[in-house]
């Protein structure tokens, strides 16, 4: 299939503040079962007195354009005057005024970048997108590999270097990066929907139909997806199928084009500034952090989320630095933020239990992980933080047993046993606690805190 097969073109070039993380980081959640399937809190998270926290900058209401380009500017200038041997600086600088379209000098600086570090593929995702502006696909295809060479797990990049592949007229080559993508982001719907594209290319249409099938599934109101499922049924012959399709497609486009509408009539320029800004905060932040100084990191988030009401980046790092302070409250409430701003991650409603959990509030806290759990009801975390949170409500033991079944079942790991036994135990299931806790003595190497544990259980035979 080729441009003219699709209705539109649609680039999906993550911004700058969005490329790294789709979810919060480890270090993000702290909840986890000791031995035996012991339940800790986050140590000291909500008895330390928080401290007080730098006030939220004023947002961009009323805020000119040039305004904020010239804060984008003066925060990249200040990194640099800050971190003067960092890369990282340099990096974000080429960024900046490759997003104000000098692309020139966004290869300027980029370059000085790889000069202080050679091994920069975020860098070489840049050059490679300068290098796509300009027609150069070829060279855009060798620097995106040269990237996923140095970071294979670099967001957007296999979808990017497969959509030049596609325009090169080598869908075979652009199958073998999506599908090397797909493992390692199941979830990105762009894959799955280039892969599709791939496919008809090839004529393959019914691989064609399940790749546009579980890109539909992952981004529910994309068009493109919808438009390419309808052309896939149609040439399996599938007629009904593909015009209930093409009727969804055409609705979607009618929505589509009155959003678009209303974005021209909300000053989208102002918009895109801010977002640009914010983006530059929240990268910027990310390097204070790095090198400690926290409450300028904070600042500089607090600033972006001010600006951008949908920056998920910006937040996540805002969860991170709140619980590494104690300050597990406020950390909730930009959890909650990141479940409003993208309601189908999992790991958002996740994460949110967990805190909620640790606050006490366990209602709250079993309903998001609930949520989690719907989105990804084979995710073992997901399972574990409810099985955790079920065996803290007295009335909810026989189904904190069920859930560390299903447990074991999705991941047999010495803790999930050790929770299942510990949930055999409090429904008075002593043998089958027993039982538990061999196998995860055996899967541990014969811990002997869980033979000692079981020795314990022995005794009240």
């Amino acid at each position: 299939m080729n441009g003219a097969d699709t209705p539109r073109a649609r680039p999906r070039e993550p911004r700058a503040g969005q490329g790294r993380r789709g979810a919060l980081s480890a270090r993000s959640v702290v909840l986890a079962a000791a031995r035996c399937g012991r339940w800790l809190l986050l140590a000291g998270v909500l008895a330390a007195a928080p401290p007080n926290p730098p006030a939220d900058p004023p947002g961009a209401p009323g805020e000119t354009v040039e305004a904020m380009k010239a804060e984008t500017f003066r925060v990249a200038r200040q990194l640099i005057d800050d971190f003067p041997r960092s890369s990282d600086p340099l990096g974000l600088m080429g960024t900046v005024y490759r997003q104000y379209g000098d692309t020139a000098e966004a290869v300027t600086w980029w370059r000085k970048c790889l000069e202080r570090n050679p091994r920069r593929a975020d860098v070489y995702n840049g050059l490679a997108m300068v290098a796509l502006s300009k027609g150069e696909h070829e060279n855009a295809v060798e620097l995106w590999r040269k990237a996923l060479q140095m970071d294979p797990s670099l967001p957007g990049v296999h979808g990017r270097c497969a959509s030049a592949l596609l325009t090169l007229g080598k869908p075979e080559e652009a199958v073998a990066t999506l599908e090397t993508g797909i493992k390692i982001f199941p979830e990105d719907g762009e894959n799955h929907y280039l892969l599709g594209q791939a496919c008809l290319q090839m004529k393959q249409h019914a691989k064609a139909a399940g790749a546009y099938q579980k890109a539909l599934e992952l981004m529910p109101d994309d068009s493109r997806a919808c438009y390419g499922l309808a052309l896939a049924c149609s040439r399996l012959g599938q007629e009904d199928k593909a015009k209930g399709y093409m009727d969804r497609f055409r609705k979607m486009r009618e929505a589509e084009e009155s959003a678009s509408s209303g974005r021209r009539k909300a000053q989208p320029d102002r918009r895109w500034a801010a977002q640009v800004l914010a983006d530059t905060l929240a990268n910027a932040g990310r390097v204070y952090r790095a090198h400690g100084r926290w409450p300028k990191a904070e600042e500089h988030w607090r600033r972006a989320a001010t600006l951008d009401p949908e920056n998920t980046a910006c937040r996540q790092d805002l969860v991170d630095l709140l619980l590494q302070a104690r300050r597990g409250r406020e950390a909730v409430e930009f959890c909650q933020q990141l479940r409003t701003i993208n309601p189908r991650n999992a790991t958002y409603h996740l994460n949110t239990g967990v805190l909620f959990a640790l606050l006490g509030q366990h209602d709250a806290a079993e309903e998001a992980i609930r949520q989690g759990i719907a989105l990804a009801p084979t995710r073992a975390s997901g399972l574990r933080s409810l099985a955790q949170v079920l065996l803290r409500r007295n009335e909810k033991q026989g189904e904190a047993k069920a859930i560390a079944q299903k447990l074991v079942a999705v991941e047999p790991a010495a803790q999930n046993y050790a929770l299942l036994a510990e949930a055999c135990y409090r429904n008075g299931d002593l043998a089958d606690a027993r039982a538990a806790l061999d196998q995860a003595a055996k899967l541990s190497r014969w811990d002997p805190e869980y033979l000692r544990v079981r020795d314990l259980i022995e005794e009240r035979k």
